[in-house]
């Protein structure tokens, strides 16, 4: 597959729930420690490899630092792709905002790395919820739906 670059803050949403969405902390993963906008981006390397130099180098803040037109408009969106591909119980929206414009949704997906902060690991980390807490909410989240 190829995609066309657009550049911007990247940001990632993840939510859990069904009918009712519970939207975690917006995370933005911070690359001014990487000169070469061309590797603004989360490969391979920057997941999943500690020793390398992207891995090191782009850290996450969370919550992303938005404004409340920014932050209302990635949850709005955020929210409108978990529902529109059909994700259930848990999932994550990646996005790139531009100038203050939210250019384009760029991924959505079930998440599991917890060293991609926007991930549902991740940002339940953030959120300071422990293992069990997850756990515990993505059980009732899923049972909800079951038992319909």
């Amino acid at each position: 597959m190829v995609e066309q670059f657009i550049g911007g803050r990247e940001l990632a949403v993840a939510m859990w729930g069904n009918e009712v969405l519970e939207i975690l902390p917006i995370a933005e993963d911070d690359y001014s420690a990487i000169p070469n906008p061309l590797e603004h981006l989360l490969t391979y390397e920057s997941k999943w490899k500690p020793e390398s130099p992207l891995f090191q180098n782009i850290p996450a803040r969370i919550p992303a630092v938005l404004n409340d037109k920014e932050e209302q408009s990635v949850h709005k969106v955020a929210e409108g792709s978990f529902r529109a591909v059909g994700l259930r119980d848990l999932g994550r929206v990646g996005h790139t905002l531009d100038n203050g414009i939210l250019t384009s949704s760029t991924s959505t997906s079930c998440p599991t790395s917890p060293r991609m902060p926007g991930s549902g690991l991740g940002a339940c980390h953030w959120a300071n919820l422990c293992a069990n807490g997850r756990a515990h909410t993505n059980l009732r989240t899923s049972t909800r739906r079951w038992k319909k």
